[in-house]
């Protein structure tokens, strides 16, 4: 298990254990190293993604930013063997990789170490030899944590800060943090001489180019940025976990991507009359003053509202392990939740965003540590039949 904290003696019931394994398995299942595994195949100098194929040298380096880059590095090393000869990898967790060297980088902002570890990284991809072959490993979190601002990195992180609050889309934060870059939307390849390919597992629901904000995402290589992962091959697995646990799931294929209260009506009147999982990324407007949590939690907090007294349950989830400051990656909400938390802890953790205090208080919180994924988020109901 990866420490789940919800199957305790005052909120344990048979439902909800079941949930909470589907959970685990399914966030094995979209670990990096995983994903990895599965879609890609070496043979001899001939790399195969997918349906794609790519020719290779003896010897590869590999590089890569973001929340799974370590454990899709762990995958590299798997097939490659002796034939990784070296890479570094800026991740946001410890990672062990023979041959490659992880760097614990800052997020959701880049610091001062975050500048040096990328700078350090640029010039290793200058040292690689002309005969070798570089694949880069991009996911989630690489936007912070890969980054060579091309301005003041005070005032750098004064804008993207604003940004992150103001309830704007990933893309249109991307955006931004591409503008202020000398990494980013494709600058990164200015400093690449050798024959390369990108693997991205990708947190956005849009365009490919806008996760980790591209750093090698150019018209003309497009064919070289290869996404091996997304949101709706998150969704697939978890229906395919679900089915193996006896709880089959309907998959349903439109992105969510309201702010929060629309989600929530959305999702609630929509979707949970039946066993369902969805996915995507809704919006949180935030003011200065918050307290803990995320937007699952949130999410969670105004689903637990509308099923009151009912025997639905509803999951809202990062793939990452980590929902906005807060410690958890989300939380499981029932009937039962809303009552136990009382109209004034519901709206005290509502205004404040203090989703994870109360729901941490009524058991209801998800916490597994980083997943070695990042696949945007994942939301289900259940209808359950309680013990």
């Amino acid at each position: 298990m990866l420490g789940l904290r919800n199957i305790d003696v005052i909120r344990k019931d048979c439902c909800r254990e079941r949930i909470l394994n589907v959970i685990d398995v399914f966030l094995k299942e979209i670990r990096g190293d995983r994903v990895v595994l599965e879609n890609i195949k070496i043979s001899g100098n001939e790399l195969f993604v997918k349906d794609r194929k790519y020719d290779i040298a003896d010897d590869v380096f590999v590089f890569g930013f973001g929340k799974a880059a370590g454990e899709m590095a762990r995958g590299i090393f798997r097939l490659f063997g002796s034939r990784l000869k070296g890479g570094i990898i800026n991740t946001d967790h410890e990672v062990n990789i023979p041959k490659v060297k992880v760097n614990i980088a800052s997020h959701p902002l880049p610091d001062t170490q975050t500048v040096e570890y990328s700078k350090e990284i640029i010039e290793a991809i200058g040292a690689v030899d002309k005969k070798d072959f570089i694949i880069f490993l991009i996911t989630g979190g690489a936007s912070s944590l890969f980054e060579v601002p091309s301005v003041p990195l005070g005032y750098y992180r004064k804008v993207i800060g604003k940004a992150l609050k103001s309830g704007k889309g990933i893309e249109k934060i991307n955006e931004i943090r591409t503008k202020f870059s000398l990494v980013k939307g494709g600058k990164l390849l200015k400093y690449v001489n050798v024959p390369w390919i990108s693997l991205i597992m990708s947190d956005v629901l849009g365009n490919p180019k806008y996760v980790g904000s591209g750093p090698t995402y150019n018209s003309k290589y497009i064919d070289r940025n290869v996404v091996v992962a997304d949101n709706m091959y998150a969704r697939k697995k978890f229906a395919q976990v679900s089915e193996s646990a006896g709880m089959p799931v309907v998959l349903y294929v439109r992105d969510i991507t309201f702010d929060l209260k629309d989600a929530a009506d959305f999702v609630y009147h929509k979707n949970c009359n039946m066993n369902v999982v969805m996915g995507g990324e809704i919006t949180v407007k935030l003011e200065e003053d918050i307290g803990i949590g995320g937007r699952n939690e949130e999410l969670a907090l105004f689903l637990s509202r509308h099923i009151r007294g009912t025997n639905k349950v509803f999951v809202a989830m990062g793939t990452d392990g980590k929902d906005g400051n807060s410690p958890a990656t989300g939380a499981i909400v029932d009937g039962r939740t809303y009552d136990l938390i009382g109209e004034d802890g519901w709206n005290y953790a509502v205004n404040r965003h203090d989703s994870y205090t109360v729901l941490n208080i009524s058991g209801d919180t998800i916490i597994t540590g980083a997943t070695g994924s990042n696949l945007a988020d994942i939301y289900s109901c259940f209808i359950c039949d309680f013990i």
